[in-house]
């Protein structure tokens, strides 16, 4: 019995030493790589326009992208949503369309089954309230999802849609 205890402890206190070691490296290497206060404050403030510049325009490029996106879903919606109607697609047709999607976009995610049916849910929540899909391309995505979840009547999604656009509620806030 005592020699377990005694290796037990052997590895423990070898565990406990490489692990010192590595955080006095880590340490060490921190302090090395630091920039004095003054000259990263001295940074900020010359280059402060550029900054601003760099960040706007990366804003807009998020929204871009999320206005497309969201277009997009819209029409994969749509399309979905014609389909069924015509009795041309049932359910098994949309799995095959995600499966197929997966096998063409390997990388892309969103496209699953479940997806595909919100799509075509957001899309039929809408279409007839051309007030409201004018402004749909100004939410992310996220967004749409949880004001779909959890707002049933149309008047109360068109209530949070304009309210998460004039407030710019982040969906965490909109979750609330």
């Amino acid at each position: 019995m005592r020699l377990p205890s005694v290796m037990s402890k052997k590895r423990s206190t070898k565990t406990s030493r490489a692990r010192s070691k590595a955080f006095a490296r880590t340490a060490a290497t921190l302090a090395a790589s630091r920039v004095k206060p003054a000259v990263l404050v001295k940074r900020d403030t010359r280059f402060t326009e550029v900054i601003a510049l760099i960040e706007a325009a990366r804003g807009r490029a998020y929204q871009a992208v999320n206005a497309e996106l969201v277009s997009l879903y819209w029409q994969l919606g749509e399309y979905i949503s014609r389909k069924i109607a015509n009795a041309e697609w049932g359910d098994g047709v949309v799995e095959e369309l995600a499966t197929s999607l997966a096998r063409r976009f390997p990388g892309l995610r969103g496209f699953t089954r479940p997806n595909l049916f919100r799509m075509r849910q957001f899309y039929e929540a809408y279409r007839s309230k051309r007030k409201v899909s004018a402004l749909l391309r100004q939410l992310r995505w996220t967004h749409h999802l949880i004001i779909l979840g959890q707002a049933k009547p149309a008047a109360v999604r068109e209530f949070y849609i304009l309210a998460a656009i004039k407030e710019r509620w982040s969906s965490r806030e909109l979750e609330r």
